[in-house]
């Protein structure tokens, strides 16, 4: 996706920077951004003065600026330059438009066209963005400050005019610290201040800021940046800024530095931040907001944009299955976690050769990988594992269990599955014991990491190891594409998938149990088994570090519940190639839902097993281990009458959970979305 960011003619500190940050945050996002100026060839009557009018002027030392509009725009052809990167080619078609304004103002338009075409039609205003420059924070800001400005301390002083009279104030203010005043120049502006100076680079007007020892301004600009550097800070409204300061210092809950009359105190501590951590949270959930609403505005998150990759399908088709990525030659494609957490491919233009193996493989275009059944498949059956002990510590009736025990002792191979990681993340990894294998068991009702895992099954593959993988299809199909041929010691057993839930909110969820129980968490058991193994029994249990499981009902559970609802899957679920009878896997495993209204005899609700055959492989190991299971074949039908058989609908709740998350407690808002109107304890 490509964005025109347009500038104006007229050189200004804070639109260059507003510009800045805009362009930032699309290329978090990896798009692509250029940066135009709106009538560039404009040149200025070159006039520069600095002078008293009259007596009056001199005794009360007030001097008038006129400052050379050239020769600023000279000193700011750098940052245009090594930070904009100015596009001269204004032929060059974008999908969307940022109109970078006046006074920490954006406009976005979802407009189509050429910066030249842009420019020549009226064109609809999508949305307007004030504070801009929040954007950004502070660590992307310190990338661009210049050389400290000054040896001695002072005061930096950013006010258009002295309508206030508050100059007298900071005289003293700055004589009780042994404090230089410099005031930063404004053209057409009389100053009453012996030290002006004329700041026309955003790096060198940044580095005043930071070295300031106290900062005085009327701008909105030179608030942020001084509230995000910690100075202490006197501010007030006057001129165009008509109360917007004073609204912005409310929302961070620091009116103390707000001054409607002339400051009296005269230690630099009076003007400190009063509480720094608040600041910064709030800050921070008013850069998200921004964020996401200028991402919106440019369509960034629609679903039918292409994502960033030669594979063309759009957002709302990827999988997000990594075939793309690690098929890559050059490494040109990385995975980036978009603002729900999910993930998605992204090319590095200068690393791409262009030599199209992403495409090849991606499965949700004509490489789908799906199982062409042979006469009298696929094959289902209703399974219990025989050890009752197993059975109760797996999510089902206890098949990869014997699945995994027949890869690691009798073929000597591998296991890949799904764990979750210290911190917490379901990640996909290898096995080569049983002991380790114990991490795979129970469903992960969350997507996971699969990153590098596909290279490790290969390497195993060549060095001729037996591998059982087990994965959600969309992941088995992946794999399956990267590989680019068939393995005879490779045996794939899928997941009969209902959905792939966000690992943001999931993530979330356990910052929030792990804050109201004071202790973090360190496992979570989705299906407990001990008070039964259907959905409406069966117990979620979040184990901690130092305090004992909670135990709930999982149905109930708010995250839970939003999972069966559909309100929190990745929109690549809603066109899902693999439902039904379309199966990548050599076998595809599941529970059986409804079993105890077709055979009583191979239910007693502690979990069932449905086992799809969809290859011969498949079913000559299932031949090897049947003698661990009760068994019973069924039909396609059965198997289907209870169970997930198509791909679930992108509902409005999803997006209004999404659209409100990170904005609230992620409690309160699941809860608000579960039908069932439980609360998690």
């Amino acid at each position: 996706m490509k964005i025109g960011i347009v500038g104006y003619a007229k050189p200004e500190i804070e639109s260059l920077l507003q510009a800045y940050a805009v362009k930032k945050v699309l290329e978090d996002q990896a798009l692509d951004c250029y940066w135009y100026r709106n009538k560039d060839n404009v040149t200025y009557k070159s006039t520069r003065t600095a002078r008293r009018r009259n007596i009056l002027d001199s005794l009360s030392r007030r001097q008038y600026i006129h400052i050379d509009l050239n020769e600023v725009r000279a000193a700011q052809e750098g940052f245009i330059r090594d930070r904009l990167s100015l596009n001269q080619n204004k032929t060059e078609k974008a999908d969307s438009f940022v109109i970078v304004n006046h006074k920490s103002t954006i406009d976005t338009t979802n407009s189509n066209a050429s910066y030249i075409d842009f420019y020549q039609r009226s064109y609809e205003l999508k949305s307007e963005i004030t504070e801009a420059l929040l954007l950004c924070d502070l660590a992307e800001y310190e990338k661009i400050m210049g050389a400290s400005p000054k040896e001695q301390s002072y005061v930096f002083m950013d006010c258009e005019s002295d309508k206030s009279g508050i100059i007298p104030s900071i005289r003293r203010i700055a004589k009780a610290n042994k404090l230089e005043v410099i005031s930063k120049a404004y053209n057409r502006t009389f100053y009453g201040f012996e030290k002006v100076t004329e700041i026309f680079d955003p790096s060198e007007y940044l580095a005043y800021i930071r070295d300031a020892k106290l900062v005085v301004t009327d701008s909105f600009a030179t608030v942020y940046f001084a509230i995000l550097l910690k100075k202490p800070l006197i501010c007030y409204d006057q001129g165009m800024t008509q109360g917007k300061i004073k609204r912005f210092l409310q929302r961070l809950s620091m009116m103390e530095s707000y001054f409607t009359i002339k400051p009296t105190e005269t230690s630099l501590k009076a003007y400190a931040m009063k509480h720094p951590h608040i600041v910064s949270n709030q800050l921070m959930k008013y850069r998200m907001d921004l964020t996401d609403r200028l991402l919106d505005s440019l369509g960034v998150f629609n679903l039918d944009q292409l994502v960033n990759c030669p594979t063309k399908i759009t957002r709302g088709e990827c999988c997000g299955c990594y075939a793309c990525k690690e098929v890559c030659p050059t490494d040109a494609i990385q995975m980036l976690q978009d603002k729900e957490g999910f993930y998605y491919p992204n090319v590095n233009k200068e690393k791409c050769i262009n030599c199209g193996l992403c495409e090849k493989v991606c499965v949700k275009r004509e490489n789908s990988q799906i199982v062409s059944y042979e006469p009298d498949y696929p094959k289902v059956y209703s399974a219990i594992n025989k050890d009752e002990n197993v059975r109760m510590i797996s999510t089902s009736g206890g098949v990869f269990h014997v699945l995994s025990k027949y890869a690691i002792e009798q073929r000597e191979g591998v296991v890949v599955g799904v764990k979750f990681d210290d911190e917490m993340n379901a990640v996909s990894t290898l096995a080569s014991t049983m002991k380790d294998v114990k991490a795979f068991y129970g469903s992960k009702y969350v997507k996971s990491e699969i990153d590098g895992v596909y290279e490790k099954v290969k390497e195993q593959l060549n060095a001729g190891r037996f591998v059982l993988y087990s994965g959600l299809p969309c992941e088995c199909a992946g794999l399956k594409a990267y590989l680019r041929k068939d393995y005879e010691n490779l045996f794939i057993s899928e997941i009969l998938c209902h959905a792939a839930p966000s690992p943001k909110v999931f993530k979330t969820y356990l910052k929030f149990l792990s804050i109201k129980y004071k202790s973090p968490v360190t496992n979570v058991v989705f299906r407990d088994k001990r008070n039964g193994w259907l959905i409406h029994k069966c117990s979620m249990v979040v184990e901690f570090k130092d305090r004992k499981p909670l135990v709930v009902n999982a149905r109930r559970n708010n995250y839970f519940r939003n999972f069966l609802l559909d309100n929190i899957q990745r929109p690549g679920c809603s066109n899902c190639s693999f439902v039904g009878r379309k199966r990548v896997g050599d076998i595809t495993i599941g529970d059986f839902w409804g079993i105890h209204h077709i055979d009583e005899e191979m239910f007693d609700d502690k979990g069932t097993s449905a086992i799809m055959v969809n290859t011969v492989k498949g079913e000559k190991v299932l031949e090897e281990l049947k003698a661990s299971f009760f068994m019973k074949e069924r039909s396609i039908k059965e198997l289907f009458k209870y169970n997930h058989s198509k791909p679930c609908p992108l509902k409005p709740e999803r997006e209004e959970i999404f659209k409100r998350l990170g904005k609230e407690r992620i409690d309160s808002l699941l809860e608000s979305f579960n039908d069932l109107k439980n609360k998690a304890k």
